[in-house]
């Protein structure tokens, strides 16, 4: 009896010291924090494009060309140098005609897409009247951004660590015990999609959200009737402290 009885107890204390590491394990806070700076932007994106259509590829080809071309010199004539110019998107398909049977190509359809990065924000309204007066029948987007997203994107996300510990501190106190040392943090990164179609090409955004506050006293530039306010650099991190007793 004594015999059986020993084994019993020793796995008894095994399982309980089991436990007790597990518990300890799970005595943790994970909290997410996020936070907001807003920023004058300092350069504005436009993307443009031109759809042409015509019996052969020599034809449409040409039509894009000549107005892809023109649209360049115009934004060199508002001092926008070379390397802030590229085509982004070339996209060729053909076109067919109404007949299910036979399917018959009739055209051929050539789409051209073109950014523009403007350093200049008062000559922005001018830039685009200029631009859409070249041919360019599309405009897919227009993004006023900053050139420092790094530094107030670290603005963000300390104040984002700040805000996590904030609300570790507040719930942990509420349940009447405090948080210890951080066990493990993550950035959790903050996109958005824009989405052009298809035919256009897609990109994804920087965390950045244009246009999201208007502050007469930020200091932003207005030009004409476009007002471009503040952008907003966002970041948010996720962080998990211990639970100090």
């Amino acid at each position: 009896m004594k015999n059986t009885m020993l084994p019993l107890f020793l796995l008894a204390c095994i399982c309980m010291s089991a436990s007790a590491q597990l518990g300890t394990a799970n005595n943790t806070i994970a909290v997410s924090g996020e936070a907001t700076v807003q920023v004058d932007p300092d350069e504005v994106v436009i993307r443009l494009g031109v759809e042409t259509w015509a019996e052969s590829i020599q034809k449409a080809r040409a039509q894009s060309d000549d107005v892809m071309s023109t649209a360049i010199d115009v934004a060199k004539q508002f001092g926008v140098e070379s390397k802030y110019i590229q085509t982004d998107h070339i996209n060729v398909r053909p076109t067919y005609a109404d007949d299910l049977e036979n399917k018959v190509m009739d055209g051929i359809i050539v789409r051209k897409s073109l950014v523009i990065t403007l350093k200049e924000l008062s000559k922005f309204e001018d830039l685009l009247t200029a631009l859409l007066g070249t041919g360019i029948n599309h405009i897919k987007g227009i993004e006023f951004r900053t050139t420092e997203l790094r530094k107030y994107r670290d603005q963000a996300r300390s104040l984002a660590v700040i805000a996590a510990r904030e609300k570790a501190e507040a719930l942990a106190g509420d349940a009447g015990t405090s948080i210890g040392n951080v066990l493990s943090i993550r950035e959790d990164r903050i996109h958005s999609w824009d989405w052009y179609n298809s035919y256009w090409g897609s990109s994804w955004s920087r965390g950045m959200t244009q246009n999201v506050i208007q502050s007469m006293d930020s200091g932003s530039q207005t030009t004409g009737s476009v007002s471009p306010g503040q952008i907003s650099v966002d970041a948010r991190v996720s962080v998990t402290f211990a639970l100090v007793n």
